[in-house]
């Protein structure tokens, strides 16, 4: 129905236009009860109206819609064509009641404004329902917007109000002129509800974390409402500063400058390319990678930026790439709602098997760079999950990739799989007891699938959680995490990315998923993380890691090409720590598990 409701959008802004070319070559008045402007103004607005709210509305979760969505086009249309009939016919079309046919014409067209103004208020309320499926920066610019749509309707109808009154009264003329005086406030509310869902999606294409892009949204919409504001209340004053056309144009200008500001600042802010390898630089500097810098709110405060927030998360994962795939998702939401997200990588996966061929001298059998390289990788896959704190455990390099289990460079001298448990667990411990996380994620003790690196970053986890809560181990003061967590995929989404795959025009290979060496029974699963809204920077991220994944949404693949989906709905079992409430979880369309709804929803839930 979308296709039916934006075809007549067209059409409205179409049969606007189409009086613009009549006044240019006819002639006539422009300004007036009776001008040719009135059809090319209700023409235009009426359609971006039925095409932004056909647009906006699907970030709404309203049952309703497509009914709702019919009325609102039909409305429109009505209210155009009974414009564009009393333009043609020469006389006014609103507050005329000189015959029997433009009394219905102008009680049509006020009964038109009623009913749009019930369909923004039913779908302004259904926009301020909680919907996780949408970023809360979406969020927001769409709520805002339908407050300012209904603000604009508000206007409209005190103006028709105002002008119904004089006639009833005897002052017809008068009343064109009582109803003018608010054109310029409901012109200047009545663009919102385009421009900041707009707006919103600019910055999605950004490299912008989503917690940036929600400042910026809110910083739109106050300057928006602050111009919007100050212009009708000069109207009701009775002040007119600027024409209704102008008004408009003034908002656009200051959410476009806003946008066009927030556009360069996400460009400069693109993450770092994969190292350089030039020179004689340190690791981190030959990729581009370094610190990050603790934030202003958190050099004020006198403490570090991770105990700013209230909600701490440390992930361990074993090499670059590993955290986008299994947990990128759940990195990027929790980023976003403010929570301080800590990821620390034990390798710099330099045994990685190579998938551009152009890159293939930077295998561990020929230049042995890949590691130095996919530093570059890995930051550029936290800048797009707004990851500011990343750490190699004990410093770039401390430790190698071991690669697979049984092959020569298990037996690496810096070998990861080789690491003495204590010193790399005392490591660790650094950085949980200045971090302070309840929540701590890694894999489980068969390493997710059986990768020696994987194995014994799921070792080195459990060390250093049982010693940094130890007071008589290493220096600092011991810290408790709440809650311990092992990655999981769930086998019914296996079977599901199996069957979907099957169906899908790709080229990547299908294997059994009873032949994978790795999934976790539904029953298992203790907690799903809903993180869809945000899938979009974890395929970013994936993408990044050029080297190790191939990417064709939704689907991607290691080097062996075997395709998997790109999850927004991420699994975990708890390991330690008192579980959430059981809640309802997301569809299992959607990479859900469905019924029972017998699992937590927050890796936080049950935390005081």
């Amino acid at each position: 129905m979308n296709r039916l409701w934006y075809l007549i959008g067209v059409l409205l802004v179409l049969a606007g236009l189409v009086h613009l070319g009549v006044f240019v070559v006819d002639g006539g008045l422009w300004e007036g009860a009776v001008s040719w402007r009135k059809p090319f103004t209700f023409g235009v607005s009426f359609g971006l109206s039925v095409l932004t709210l056909t647009w906006v509305s699907q970030f709404v979760r309203l049952r309703a819609r497509p009914l709702l969505l019919g009325a609102f086009a039909g409305a429109s249309t009505l209210e155009v064509a009974l414009i564009t009939v009393q333009a043609w016919r020469g006389v006014p079309s609103h507050f005329n009641m000189e015959t029997a046919f433009d009394t219905t014409v102008a009680r049509t067209l006020a009964a038109g404004g009623g009913v749009l103004i019930a369909i923004a208020i039913t779908m302004i309320i259904a926009a301020f329902r909680p919907n996780p499926d949408v970023p809360p920066s979406t969020r927001l610019a769409v709520r805002a917007g339908f407050a300012t749509l209904l603000a604009a309707m508000a206007f409209g109808a005190v103006m028709i109000a105002r002008g119904v009154i004089e006639v009833v009264t005897g002052n017809q003329q008068l009343a064109y002129t009582v109803a003018t005086t608010l054109k310029p406030a409901h012109a200047v509310f009545m663009h919102g509800v385009l421009l900041l869902p707009a707006l919103s999606w600019l910055l999605s294409r950004t490299l912008l974390p989503e917690a940036a892009r929600l400042r910026w949204v809110r910083l739109a919409t106050w300057l928006y409402v602050t111009v919007a504001v100050a212009v009708s209340a000069l109207a009701l004053a009775g002040i007119t500063v600027v024409t209704p056309s102008t008004a408009s144009i003034l908002c656009a200008a200051a959410v476009s400058g806003l946008g066009i500001a927030a556009l360069a600042l996400g460009t400069l802010k693109a993450p770092p390319g994969p190292g350089t390898l030039k020179g004689r630089a340190g690791l981190g500097e030959a990729a581009g990678w370094r610190e990050a810098a603790p934030s202003k709110r958190a050099e004020e405060s006198l403490l570090p930026s991770c105990l700013v927030t209230d909600r701490r998360l440390l992930l361990v994962h074993a090499h670059p790439d590993d955290e986008s795939i299994g947990t990128g998702a759940t990195m990027a939401k929790y980023v976003a709602e403010g929570a301080h997200v800590t990821l620390v990588t034990c390798t710099l996966g330099e045994e990685g098997e190579i998938i551009p061929k152009d890159l293939a001298h930077l295998a561990a059998d020929q230049d042995d760079a890949l590691g130095p390289y996919r530093i570059g990788e890995l930051a550029a896959a936290c800048q797009a999950l707004g990851v500011e704190d990343h750490r190699f455990l004990g410093a770039p390099g401390r430790w190698r990739d071991s690669g697979m289990m049984a092959v020569a460079s298990n037996d690496h001298p810096k070998a990861f799989w080789r690491a003495d448990l204590d010193e790399a667990a005392g490591e660790l411990v650094k950085v949980i007891r200045e971090v302070r996380p309840q929540v701590l994620v890694t894999y489980d003790e068969n390493g997710f699938y059986g990768h020696p690196d994987h194995i014994q970053a799921h070792r080195v986890s459990r060390r250093a959680f049982e010693l940094a809560a130890n007071p008589d181990f290493g220096e600092g003061e011991p810290w408790q995490i709440a809650k311990f967590y092992h990655t999981a995929l769930a086998r019914s989404v296996m079977l599901r990315t199996a069957e979907g795959l099957r169906e899908a025009d790709v080229d990547f290979l299908i294997e059994e998923v009873d032949d994978m060496p790795f999934g976790t029974a539904d029953a298992d699963i203790t907690t799903e993380i809903d993180a869809r809204p945000w899938i979009g920077n974890k395929m970013e991220a994936m993408r990044a890691h050029v080297t190790q994944i191939s990417v064709d949404d939704p689907w991607f693949a290691l080097s062996n090409n075997i395709g998997q989906e790109v999850l927004g709905v991420e699994h975990y079992t708890l390991a330690f720590g008192v579980p959430g409430p059981p809640v309802p979880g997301p569809p299992v369309e959607a990479g859900g598990l469905g019924e029972p709804h017998n699992r937590e929803n927050d890796l936080f839930a049950g935390i005081d």
